[in-house]
């Protein structure tokens, strides 16, 4: 029975990530020099899990309301801030004082009461949105209770036809829309961006004439400037929660602000890239507080784009999955990117950084792609977009008669008789 219970828990979303972020865990304590193999397989485990726990934890803005994305943001924001463990555990093993085995050790020890309340308090399935107004509530009670789990024939004639039309949503159309594929370049250009600038700034400080220390001191700055990411993010999130007074269709002007933090995203990785480019070592502080605002500023509206109501919500974890994965062969470029800047430019990165301004300029074509769909009024939910294929079936509900305190359909038609039209 226990190990039935723990199987059907792990088979839960918002478990199993967690599952596999422990077990990468394991591996990584339990590497040293006779296993150094260990190390490959876990820091997969470790990366996947990180931001598949992201996903999923994600779905708990669902409960927010109108502060759904302020939350979303608030979660990437507190994603990015975890960065600051690596520090830690880089400091103290330098020091002598833990080493890395001892410091994983105590993260897997730390997650397992996270996992513990995943199992206990979370919900089984996903959270859906737009969220039901009794959702998490007790809707019977009493000795209607009783009588009302039981269906009528209607209802589970309409529960039969309701199943036999639920099939899932196609990713092919979704994929092949002009707003998905920019999306996709989009996150491959910025991510490819963020990647190399983390990537050649030693590189980049040594060019500027600061010796190994100050490289050090710099880089354990930009890991504190990580820190303003928890504090940042909700302003980000409030940018795309922002609501007017007078709204014809509240999907579109959702949209319309998804559309409006994909370009801010998109301008604060070209400031990155043009404080970079300037050589004063005292100017690259500047350049890490806009790596650190477009990093939280591209996955939150990564995450927002991706979520409205516009795209199938069945759909969400593939959607993002194909993003993330092209992105992460996408990035894949700044290995050639560092060979250039070592070997023919002789450690100057400044025509790296003019390529890079160059495809910032091209993702701009996403926001671009959203706003032209906004003005066109393309933006619907996607579960009434094929609304003409189905088929409508009109059921006649009935007025309920009371008797001895229990509710009873009638059996005759009275002047209270309403049409219901319901979609089968």
């Amino acid at each position: 029975m226990v190990v039935s219970t723990l199987l059907k828990a792990i088979r839960r979303r918002w478990v199993n990530h967690r599952v596999f972020f422990v077990i990468g865990s394991l591996m990584m304590t339990f590497s040293s020099k006779d296993f150094p193999w260990l190390v490959i397989p876990a820091m997969t485990l470790l990366s996947v899990a990180g931001i598949a726990i992201l996903l999923t934890n994600l779905q708990m803005s669902n409960l927010f309301g109108p502060r759904r994305y302020t939350a979303m943001s608030s979660y990437v924001g507190a994603f990015y801030t975890g960065s600051i463990t690596l520090l830690c555990m880089e400091m103290t093993n330098y020091a002598g004082i833990i080493d890395f085995q001892t410091s994983f050790m105590f993260i897997t020890v730390g997650v397992v009461p996270i996992l513990v309340s995943s199992i206990a308090f979370l919900p089984k399935s996903r959270v859906p949105w737009p969220l039901p107004t009794d959702y998490g509530k007790n809707r019977y009670g009493g000795m209607e209770k009783s009588y009302n789990s039981q269906p009528s024939a209607w209802q589970r004639r309409i529960s039969a036809g309701a199943k036999s039309r639920k099939d899932a949503p196609k990713i092919l159309p979704v994929i092949r829309s002009p707003m998905y594929v920019w999306s996709v370049l989009w996150c491959c250009i910025l991510n490819l961006k963020t990647i190399a600038s983390e990537a050649n700034t030693p590189v980049h400080l040594r060019y500027l004439g600061a010796d190994n220390e100050t490289v050090s001191t710099y880089i354990k700055m930009y890991y504190q400037i990580l820190l303003l990411a928890l504090p940042f993010s909700p302003v980000f999130g409030i940018l795309m929660d922002w609501r007017k007074r007078f709204v014809a269709d509240v999907r579109v002007e959702q949209m319309q602000n998804i559309q409006h933090a994909l370009a801010v995203t998109v301008v604060l990785s070209v400031c990155s890239t043009i404080t970079a480019m300037v050589p004063v070592l005292n100017l690259q502080a500047i350049t890490f507080i806009f790596l650190m605002a477009e990093k939280v500023a591209m996955l939150a509206s990564m995450f927002a784009f991706y979520t409205h109501i516009h795209f199938p919500n069945e759909l969400l974890g593939k959607l993002t999955g194909i993003a993330l994965m092209s992105s992460g062969i996408f990035s894949l470029l700044h290995f050639p990117l560092r060979e250039f800047i070592r070997v023919p430019l002789r450690n100057d990165p400044f025509y790296v950084n003019l390529i890079l301004l160059l495809l910032l300029v091209i993702s701009m074509g996403h926001p671009v792609c959203v706003w032209y769909h906004c003005k066109l009024n393309l933006i619907g939910e996607s579960s009434s977009q094929d609304m003409e294929h189905i088929p409508v079936t009109l059921i006649i509900e009935e007025e309920p008669t009371r008797m001895d305190n229990k509710v009873v359909p009638s059996t005759t038609l009275d002047e209270k008789t309403g049409l219901q039209i319901t979609d089968l």
